[in-house]
């Protein structure tokens, strides 16, 4: 059964240390010229000095993630961007390789989020590429794993704080909100009306979000992700969410369990809703990638097991079909030497 459990031996603790360390340092090593916008990163290690007086001269500060670029100032201790770069890489990668190990009742579900979380190119990508999303999510995933006390309302605004670091986590802290007001501010407490509302006001959001990238002028852009929005990643993950809609409980006990379903359900809603819209889709799912996997293994049965090594042989088959080289500057070929 995949759960987070209350209480977990020293021996354990250690186990899952010694573990995470090794996946982390493993991944954290690798070259960063092999990978997509390390460049950007180097510039944000380099001038955090000059952005941030930029950005506080023009009042733009808030929207342009100041905690990110303050990690950025506190890390040039160490006087060099690639070290800096690979410190974040090292946290986003212990904090997943922590949280799976911990959340994983056996070894065999373990390996299984491991393949799902590697094979997947957006989460691939969280790990390696989009490194501030990746940071965002390590808080968020550390937050989930030791709250003590239910409350949806710090869940939202601990997601709103993580905004300053990548402003991908405002969406997901107001789509959450809008859940909590629902639960908590009208009569209408159903789990059907919740999915009902929520994918409405996602709707809305972007359509808003459409209208807005044509009025300035971001055609090019635009279209350029139009024309490569096939309907392929639309029908998995449709059916990932038919799925735990039919299979999966739609009310929980535990704390986390609570958080968990509420992250997996809006992050597939706004998924779904924005797939043909806007390019958040692409952006935001492997966010959400970690609760998925874990209401979808949520105690498992048999059927859980072979939807998921489904679900995971369809990853693999895209990661190596273009998925990953689409967040690399080298073949998978090179990749795959550099990591082995």
């Amino acid at each position: 059964m995949l759960g987070i459990k209350r209480t977990i031996s020293i021996q354990e603790k250690l186990l899952y240390f010694t573990i995470s360390l090794v996946y982390a340092f493993w991944l954290a090593g690798l070259p960063s010229e092999i990978f997509r916008d390390r460049n950007n990163y180097e510039v944000y290690a380099t001038d955090y000095d000059m952005l941030l007086e930029l950005y506080i001269s023009t009042y733009t500060i808030f929207a342009r993630e100041p905690v990110f670029l303050y990690f950025n100032k506190w890390l040039s201790v160490f006087n060099d961007p690639i070290t800096t770069i690979q410190i974040f890489v090292f946290f986003i990668c212990f904090s997943l390789s922590f949280f799976i190990l911990k959340t994983s009742r056996n070894f065999v579900i373990a390996v299984l989020f491991f393949l799902f979380m590697f094979f997947n190119a957006q989460a691939f990508a969280i790990q390696l590429v989009t490194l501030r999303q990746g940071i965002g999510l390590g808080f968020l995933l550390w937050y989930i794993l030791y709250v003590k006390k239910y409350n949806y309302l710090n869940l939202v605004k601990f997601t709103a704080i993580l905004g300053f670091i990548h402003t991908s986590f405002l969406i997901v802290a107001f789509l959450l909100f809008v859940d909590w007001f629902v639960l908590n501010k009208t009569k209408y407490k159903s789990f059907n009306f919740r999915l009902f509302f929520l994918a409405t006001i996602s709707i809305f959001i972007n359509l808003l979000l459409f209208a807005i990238t044509k009025l300035i002028g971001a055609k090019q852009d635009y279209s350029d992700f139009e024309f490569s929005s096939g309907g392929g990643a639309f029908i998995l993950w449709f059916t990932v969410f038919v799925y735990i809609l039919v299979f999966k409980p739609k009310t929980y006990e535990l704390t986390k369990d609570k958080y968990m379903h509420a992250l997996t359900i809006s992050g597939l809603v706004i998924y779904l809703t924005s797939y043909f819209l806007t390019p958040i889709a692409g952006r935001i799912i492997g966010t959400y990638l970690p609760f998925v996997f874990y209401i979808l293994m949520y105690r498992p049965k048999l059927q859980d097991i072979i939807f998921i090594i489904t679900v995971i042989f369809v990853f693999i088959i895209l990661f190596v079909n273009g998925g990953a080289e689409g967040f690399m500057t080298v073949s998978l070929g090179t990749l795959l030497r550099e990591m082995f």
